[in-house]
Order: structure tokens, then sequence, then C-alpha cells
């Protein structure tokens, strides 16, 4: 049984234990890649699983909002910093992480802002 679970991987569950462990301190980013391999696995083994698969949706859309709000108070420190140079690139990645999770009104503005802050650097 074990040699079986060696070329099978981890279990949806013990992939959402790491995600938890991950979330737990703050690494948002591995917390959702783990996440989401638990749903990944679950939908292969046990795809009638409606009760797990919606918890693991519902852990993936946490950790992805709070990996966004983290960039989100990056960007503000490094504008507090004054670090011209990171302030851009740190809302171009707020962006992303929006658009990707379907918040299109906030990207746009995030995308605007960071437009905005290029331009600044590129006359100063």
């Amino acid at each position: 049984m074990g040699l079986l679970k060696f070329f099978s991987g981890k279990d949806p569950e013990e992939y959402e234990k790491q995600g938890d462990a991950y979330f737990n301190i703050g690494e948002f980013g591995a917390a959702k890649l783990e996440y989401e391999n638990a749903f990944n696995k679950l939908e292969k083994k046990r795809p009638d699983d409606i009760g797990d698969a919606n918890r693991l949706q519902v852990k993936i859309v946490r950790s992805r909002e709070s990996l966004a709000r983290a960039h989100m108070e990056g960007g503000k420190e490094r504008m507090a910093q004054e670090v011209p140079e990171e302030r851009a690139r740190y809302f171009r990645k707020i962006s992303r992480i929006y658009a990707a999770q379907g918040h299109e009104d906030e990207s746009l503005r995030y995308l605007a802002f960071a437009e905005r802050l290029e331009d600044e650097e590129g006359s100063g």
C-alpha cells in the first residue's frame, strides 16, 4: 500500500492541511496553490464530494483575496517609503490579481493608478 501511495501522490486532505499551514503564517500564494492541488486531486478521486469541493473553493477564494490585500498593503507601504520604481510594478500586480478573480472594476482602478505613477516617473 505504501508503494501505491507513493505513485498516487498526496491525498486532497494533505494538500488542504498544508494550505491551512501556509495560510496561517500569511503565505497566501502558497496556500492558494495547495488548495488548488487539493481541489484538483479531489475532483479526480471523489468527483461527487460536493461538500469538500465547496469548502476548498471557499478556501481558494479566501486565499486569493488575502493575497490581493497583502499586495495592496505592500504597495501602500512602498508608497509610504517613497520607492517610486516599485510602486507602479506593485499596483500592476494588484491589478492582475483582481482581474484573475473577476473583479474587473478593481483591476482597472489599480491599472490606471499604476499607469499614472509610470507617467509621473517618466516626466519627473
